[in-house]
């Protein structure tokens, strides 16, 4: 299926918005029933991405577009379909259906574990030249085998086959770290996805008997933000890719002007933002301020006053529109905690100037991807958090420590990324707690907590 980035956008605004309830908070909690595990002889044994070692140079992007192939048969099975509705964490049985669901295409785990071994991954999109109206055929598709290798893995964990079962969830990792480098927001925030998919089923692992202990792995799988400057400055350009002739919006027409406003709530992907009249009246209302800016800036006045009342507006909102953009842009560098602090001024500042300039409803969604990003490694370092106290109990009679202090030098406890602290933690005798709270003003409303309870 051929997808636009702007039928995505639409998808993702609703699947990635932090959904905020005043007055409420919403508890994401887990239970974790684990066994003891020390580190193993070799702590890299089970690496969640290959190593280098055993990479092979090539393009992955060829193979997954081959392996692309598969997804429709892959959605249109019964079996899949069933269960692909599943938490990934949830108590089942499988059954034989899966079994011969998975065991009978070998061959799409193969070209998946191929992929995972190239060098380089290069996607070449077509995003600069044509902006939203850029089709990513491969993204659906791509969520689709990550659900296959999710389930791949379950299998294999179910089925005591934990070597096996590291298999399928590298090559998810794989694949979401091979998304990740092509500095698309869209595809970014699907490499997030499928990332946090696979966490999910490293959290299956970890409680099974018997399990590797993968605090290490974990530690070293790397964070899914390294173009995370990239992605939102591309995002930000993605006005001018879309809209070429915004690069020079004084020369613009003011029919030529009046289609691109028309066009403007695509951006967004929200059809409601800015009706026509709606933006009649701001145009109307913004028209002294960009006579303003442009006699300011240096503009001619008969040159001004000769210009379309809406190519005027529309050249200061460009203007605006860049002035926003490099304000968000400069916390990329930024660690993701000191982003987080500053996100609900970011947020507000935002919202408050799209009110008056649609062509900001580009970052209306855009500058969440900072959140994103955090909320993914959270979700890594819990994790890895919850090894540290699997090696610890295999160490201390199946005793969970007192406290995260007690789990270094061997393994120590990882700090919560949005927060640069230590994670909030009461831990005694088989049983602890873990949590990590919102950063202040966070717009996600709620907080996470693992129960952690060492199995008899």
């Amino acid at each position: 299926m051929k997808t636009p980035i702007g039928l995505f956008v639409t998808m993702l605004v609703l699947a990635v918005t932090p959904t905020r309830v005043e007055g409420r908070r919403y508890l994401d909690e887990r239970k974790f029933t684990i066994h003891p595990a020390p580190i193993g002889a070799d702590p890299l044994q089970y690496r969640l991405l290959p190593a280098v070692a055993d990479q092979t140079p090539g393009n992955a992007a060829t193979l997954y577009l081959a392996s692309f192939h598969w997804a429709g048969e892959i959605n249109a099975d019964k079996t899949f379909k069933e269960l692909g509705d599943v938490p990934p964490d949830a108590p089942l049985d499988l059954g034989e259906n899966a079994v011969r669901m998975v065991d009978g295409r070998p061959f799409v785990r193969e070209n998946l574990l191929l992929a995972a071994r190239r060098t380089w991954c290069v996607w070449d999109t077509s995003f600069r030249e044509q902006g939203i109206n850029a089709l990513l055929p491969w993204l659906s598709d791509a969520r689709t085998l990550a659900n296959f290798m999710s389930l791949d893995a379950r299998l294999r964990i179910r089925q005591k086959q934990y070597g096996e079962a590291i298999l399928p969830l590298r090559a998810g990792f794989a694949l979401a770290d091979n998304l990740d480098r092509d500095p698309v927001a869209v595809q970014a925030l699907i490499a997030i996805g499928i990332q946090s998919l696979m966490l999910r089923d490293v959290g299956l692992l970890v409680q099974q008997p018997g399990a590797p202990n993968l605090y290490w792995p974990l530690a070293n799988l790397p964070a899914l933000d390294r173009e995370r400057g990239r992605v939102l400055e591309l995002e930000s350009a993605s006005l001018f890719f879309t809209f070429p002739e915004l690069r020079n919006p004084r020369q613009l027409s003011a029919e030529r002007t009046r289609a691109v406003l028309e066009n403007l709530p695509r951006l967004s992907g929200r059809a409601q933002d800015h009706e026509p009249a709606g933006t009649l009246l701001l145009m109307i209302r913004a028209y002294p301020v960009a006579k303003k800016y442009l006699l300011d800036s240096g503009t001619p006045a008969a040159e001004v006053e000769a210009m379309p009342a809406n190519s005027a507006v529309l050249a200061y909102w460009v203007a605006d529109y860049q002035k926003h953009t490099h304000q968000l842009q400069k916390w990329a560098g930024l660690p993701i905690w000191q982003i987080c602090q500053a996100y609900p001024g970011l947020e507000k500042t935002t919202e408050v100037a799209a009110e008056t300039n649609p062509l900001l409803v580009v970052l209306d969604w855009s500058n969440r991807v900072f959140l994103q990003f955090g909320l993914v490694e959270r979700e890594r370092t819990m994790l890895q958090t919850v090894e540290a106290i699997r090696a610890y109990a295999a160490t201390h009679e199946g005793r969970v420590p007192g406290s995260l202090d007690e789990l270094s030098p061997d393994t120590p406890a990882p700090l919560d990324p949005l927060l640069d602290k230590p994670f909030e933690y009461e831990g005694s005798g088989g049983a602890a707690t873990l949590r990590a709270p919102d950063p202040p003003g966070h717009p996600l409303n709620r907080e996470t907590i693992y129960r952690i309870t060492i199995a008899p």
